[in-house]
């Protein structure tokens, strides 16, 4: 484990030392777990989007061609 040096406000510090104490753990511990918690939620690749499911979106509304989907694709 690494050690590191940060500057956070003191309401946050405080909030940080009351949570400490209500749950009997370190400062230190909750820093490293909101931390993980952070780079859980925000990956840091992103997924292709060959990992993407199609999602059903019901039947068509009107019948296209080839021609009209390339034209919103390339926005002519």
């Amino acid at each position: 484990m690494r050690t590191i040096s940060l500057h956070v406000s003191d309401s946050d510090y405080e909030a940080y030392k009351t949570l400490a104490a209500r749950t009997s753990r370190p400062v230190a511990q909750l820093i490293r777990e909101a931390m993980s918690r952070w780079l859980s939620e925000h990956p840091l690749e992103a997924p292709s989007l060959r990992d993407v499911q199609p999602v059903d979106l019901g039947p068509m509304l009107q019948p296209f061609d080839r021609a009209e989907l390339a034209d919103e694709m390339y926005e002519r």
